[in-house]
């Protein structure tokens, strides 16, 4: 009941917002003193400059500009002025401003030089770029990181993982078919960290925190800011960091500007071509009487991208010499008990649409609402084959490092897959809000909402086993093994089909997030000191459903009758090298069951568990306020606050009991917490451009949706698997120390140390239980005759390290060379954590890599800019078994591109770009530094994206 009164009070305070404060059409200064505000825009291009500093000279009154170039001092003294704007990599600019008592003078400064000067073709618009994020940097509250659009890159599909991959401390996990999805931040996986839109979490259509980075369609972002130490006025439940992108305003620009870019997109793979097209449009119109204060920016956007890749799955059991003495073994070795070639088909299709409507209904007030949608349609295909050398390990007959088989009379099977789905996803939501500016008072507020559903409308599979086989293996080539058919089965021959498995599947997952929040500053000026204080509340609720189908049929042997060579067909395909033999033809197998259903035998407990048992709805809310200080003192400024939030989870999912397999049972979970969050920050300029940061803060993490909703299962002995809506949250205490140095030509050096020391994070552990709560869950009992294997929390962990960075233009060269410039990145780490049953080892938290690289030389001459660029990630781990000899790790990742591009003209520009120009593969491997054990390896190939931007 308290969180609803909490949010009612929120929306009675944003109406309260909208309906007084925005309908004040001009600033009102009550003291005898003025103020000055205006706007901060490059010279030759027009683009509003966000991260000036404007100040008066010989008072306190400083501001930096906003993303919209905007800047407001109030409580100026009456009389003539010096105004004075900053900005790294421009002309320093000074004016003299007349200040009236009670007034609001506007001013608008436009800086040039010729390090950002967009005239013909000298430099590149990435320089811009570059020094537009050096400068947000720089001004920035906390320990921050920022890529402005024009240094995004080649990013495939719209997918802003290609651009996040490039930034200190950031790593980006790939899905199987190379696609960016989640991003870790200093060590920590993706559900540890915030992604936000203007400020705002997305929600997720997974079962788990982590947002995928594939489900947005990135255009019309103006720049992403990746926030490792936040000051309290933001979202506490990030421990690794936030990652903020910032869609774009038509303000940030003069007047019109519009731009079409058609590119086709060709994949070596599978020789095939792709496409991408886009229109961006901007404009400023006059509303209400006002002169160019309406603002229109649009983003329009389809893709069509092909992500086909061939892969290996490989499994091994270690084997111990004194368990097996039989063997001969010198020492522990791995056996390869079962392989798994297969080549996968993946076409998406997505279209994107970001809306951005600004109205600055005065000098002081603002409005916006930025709608935004994203649609994504997968079509995929996974055919393969796998290869059983032995049914278990104790039949081995004969194995080395390179070589193994089993005992000839234990045959095995040789299993024919095929799978194909079709998913259909959606992301759409808006923002609603707006800034009143009023003497030295600042007000702003935020609605926003959100839905990120995801429907899987066809997922059939289709697995025969084809028995009698005497297999052996050789693994001299460790990606390309070598399987023999010893006993002269023909794999060919459907007659040695002796079962087959269809399955079928939907699934619906749908995540509705709405927020509020509102702030309130206070910001004086004095003769020594300046600084604001700061108040605000927040309030969010995010709903979540799953709704899974999934039935489950057996097909009789072919000695029995099914025709299973009306549904399969030879295999064209050798991935890896292996020789694929057959595979099922899905498109053929759904007609047969459609025209003779009696074939196929339905598994109705299994449909029944299956459909229900990870089916779940759930509501979660948060209800957050804070307060802050920032003081400043010549060069030196201090933010201290405390945020509050109080986190509320309710849920209903199912149980469901061997004993009484087709009356599943609802279960019900419910859980509240509150965290406490401090946080200090220190920023010292020791000397014009080389600012010492300094910041200690609290974070935190919820548990995983996923661990909490997960359903009941109960066997026939009494002992149960699943959720645990009893999880606590995860915190961490985080420390920061930053040196920057910013060069007069937007260059930047900079060395930063961080350590976080986190408590309560998740493991799977097993205890016992002698009965069930009221709400359907296991109640702990150390004694109790059943086992419940579920989440729980463990002890924590710490991850601490050093990122460096260097940008710099290389204008120092002759004159033939001086078109360079050069970005270097390299971060290097330490990870402890705490694993229950292994506490007396080293391990890293799952996704930390000890070290990361980014290097890219750029060149620009003339018409012309090329860049190559390098991206390394060491291997980090995947997943915790017994012992280090089954863990799994990912291999080491990198990968070399190109991008390159030529303007005709000062409206058309063509470009070529080529990712993964060295056609590296992705692995992960089974045991501790044993990269010889590949458990998991994928080719793809090198992408080519060639086309034209066109101006008008």
């Amino acid at each position: 009941m308290q969180n609803h009164k909490f949010g009612r009070r929120c929306i009675a305070v944003l109406t309260t917002f909208v309906a007084l404060g925005f309908g004040f059409r001009a600033s009102a200064q009550t003291s005898d003193n003025g103020g000055i505000s205006g706007r901060v825009s490059d010279d030759s291009s027009g683009r509003s400059l966000e991260g000036a500093i404007v100040t008066v000279i010989g008072s306190t009154a400083s501001d930096a500009t906003d993303a919209n170039g905007r800047f407001y001092l109030p409580e100026v003294a009456a009389g003539s002025q010096t105004l004075q704007v900053e900005y790294v990599g421009l002309d320093e600019w000074r004016g003299s401003v007349t200040v009236r008592r009670a007034e609001t003078v506007e001013v608008n400064v436009r800086l040039a030089s010729e390090v950002l000067s967009m005239e013909a073709f000298t430099v590149s618009e990435k320089a811009r770029g570059q020094a537009l994020a050096v400068n947000q940097q720089k001004t920035a509250a906390g320990i921050v990181n920022v890529v402005s659009e024009e240094t995004f890159g080649n990013m495939i599909g719209g997918n802003i993982g290609y651009a996040l991959q490039r930034l200190p401390g950031l790593t980006v996990n790939e899905s199987e078919d190379g696609t960016p999805n989640g991003v870790n931040i200093r060590g920590l996986e993706s559900k540890y960290n915030s992604f936000q839109i203007d400020g705002n979490r997305m929600p997720t259509s997974g079962t788990g925190r982590n947002f995928s980075t594939s489900q947005m369609t990135a255009d019309g972002i103006s720049n992403i800011e990746v926030i490792k130490a936040a000051t309290p006025d933001r979202d506490g439940d990030a421990i690794g960091g936030i990652i903020n992108v910032k869609t774009r305003s038509a303000f940030q620009r003069e007047g019109r500007v519009a731009s079409v870019t058609a590119s086709g997109v060709y994949y070596d793979k599978n020789d095939s071509w792709g496409h991408n097209v886009g229109l961006s449009f901007s404009d400023l119109y006059n509303a209400f009487g006002g002169e160019d204060n309406f603002g229109l920016s649009l983003n329009l956007s389809s893709y069509k991208t092909s992500r086909d890749y061939d892969n290996l799955d490989k499994d091994y059991a270690f084997i111990d010499p004194a368990s097996r003495p039989d063997l001969n073994l010198a020492e522990p070795l791995y056996f390869h008990t079962n392989g798994t070639p297969q080549t996968n088909f993946r076409d998406t299709e997505s279209l994107g649409v970001n809306l951005a409507f600004d109205l600055r209904l005065s000098e002081s007030a603002t409005l916006y609402f930025k709608p935004f949608w994203s649609d994504r349609e997968t079509t995929a295909e996974k055919a393969r084959n796998r290869f059983y050398t032995v049914s278990n390990t104790r039949y081995i007959a004969e194995m080395d490092y390179n070589t193994g088989r089993g005992e000839p009379d234990r045959l095995t099977d040789i299993r024919f897959q095929n799978e194909k789905n079709h998913d259909d996803g959606d992301l759409y939501g808006f923002s609603f809000g707006g800034i009143y500016e009023m003497d030295t008072i600042t007000m702003n507020f935020d609605a926003f909402y959100s839905t990120n559903e995801d429907s899987r409308d066809r997922d059939t599979s289709f697995t025969v086993r084809s028995s009698g086989y005497q297999l052996d293996y050789d693994q001299t080539d460790r990606t390309a093994p070598i399987y023999t058919i010893r006993n002269g089965v023909d794999p060919m021959d459907v007659n040695n089909i002796s079962r087959g498995d269809m399955g079928l599947e939907t699934n619906d997952v749908e995540e509705e997030v709405y927020s509020f929040k509102a702030d309130w500053e206070k910001s004086f000026v004095g003769e020594d000191l300046s600084g604001s204080l700061k108040f605000g509340a927040k309030y969010r609720s995010n709903e979540k459903t799953r709704d899974k189908q999934e039935r489950n049929f057996r097909t009789d042997s072919a000695a029995d009758g099914f025709p299973y060579a009306s549904v399969m067909r030879a295999s064209n395909y050798a991935p890896m090298g292996v020789t694929m033999y057959l595979e099922p033809d899905i498109d053929a197998l759904e007609a047969l069951f459609a025209s003779q259903p009696n074939l196929f035998s339905l598994d109705e407990e299994g449909a029944v568990l299956d459909s229900v048992v990870d089916d779940f709805t759930a509501k979660e809310t948060i209800t957050a306020a804070y307060a802050m200080g920032t003081l400043t003192k010549g060069r030196h400024q201090m933010i201290a606050g405390l945020r509050y939030e109080h986190n509320t989870f309710e849920s209903d999912t199912y149980a469901f009991n061997e004993t009484d397999a087709l009356n599943p049972t609802v279960v019900h979970g419910k859980k509240d917490f509150d965290v406490w969050l401090p946080g200090i920050h220190f920023r010292h300029e020791l000397r014009k451009n080389l600012i010492l940061r300094e910041s200690y803060n609290r974070s935190y993490s919820r548990p995983d949706m996923d661990a909490l909703v997960q359903g009941i299962e109960i066997d026939e002995d009494g002992n149960a698997e699943g959720g645990n809506p009893d999880l606590t949250e995860t915190t961490s205490d985080n420390f920061d120390v930053q040196l920057e140095y910013y060069t007069e030509r937007a260059g930047l050096y900079s060395v930063g140390l961080f350590y976080k020391d986190m408590k309560g994070f998740y493991y799977e552990r097993t205890t016992n239980f002698s009965e069930f709560d009221a709400s359907g869950y296991p109640i702990i009992d150390p004694l109790g005759p059943y086992e419940f294997s579920t989440v729980d929390n463990a002890l924590g962990a710490t991850n601490y390290g050093i990122e460096l960075i260097a940008r710099q233009q290389l204008y120092f060269l002759p004159s033939v060379l001086d078109g360079f410039y050069l970005s270097l990145s390299a971060t290097f780490t330490e990870s402890d954590g705490k694993y229950p049953g292994r506490l007396d080892e080293e391990l890293p938290t799952y996704g930390f890599s000890d070290r990361i690289y980014y290097a890219a030389l750029e060149y620009v001459r003339g018409k012309f800019r090329g860049q190559l660029s390098y991206r390394y990630r060491s291997d980090y781990l995947e997943g915790l078994d017994g012992n280090e000899t089954l863990d799994d790790w990912f291999g080491a990742n990198e990968s070399l591109d190109w991008e390159s591009s030529y303007r005709f003209s000062d409206k058309l520009n063509v470009f070529l770009n080529v990712s993964n120009l060295t056609d590296e593969p992705q692995m992960s491997y089974q045991g501790y530094l044993r990269t010889d054990n590949p458990e998991d390896f994928t080719t793809y190939s090198w992408r080519a994206t060639i086309g034209a931007t066109y101006t008008f």
